[in-house]
């Protein structure tokens, strides 16, 4: 088996060093839904419909936050600087949805049924 991690890394340094284009974005999520053991396809439909990969997305009246949209009074142990942190918000998103599948993002349906 071929590690990820190397790749991981790669986009690491991208994102830390600014470049947090959409097309990085989404090859950063499939690469860590990969790792993770998440369909990376369920995982670029939430984060897409959800801020269109925008990390500085604020929604719902400045309740979410991120790429991902997390909903910080669903999650009161969750900072907003968290979940502007693609790659912390990402790792908690996936890891979410390794447990729970992506029903708690509103776009969740409308994902999976474009699968």
């Amino acid at each position: 088996m071929i590690s990820l991690i190397p790749v991981l890394l790669f986009y690491y340094q991208l994102m830390r060093s600014g470049d947090v284009r959409p097309e990085i974005i989404s090859e950063y999520i499939v690469v860590e839904a990969l790792v993770a053991g998440v369909n990376p396809q369920m995982a670029i439909g939430v984060a897409k419909r959800e801020s269109g990969f925008n990390c500085t997305a604020n929604g719902d009246g400045n309740k979410s936050h991120g790429c991902w949209q997390i909903y910080l009074p669903a999650h009161p142990e969750i900072t907003k600087a968290q979940a502007h942190d693609i790659i912390w918000s990402t790792q908690w998103s996936l890891n979410e949805m390794k447990k729970n599948g992506c029903g708690i993002w509103s776009v969740c349906n409308s994902v999976m049924k474009s699968l």
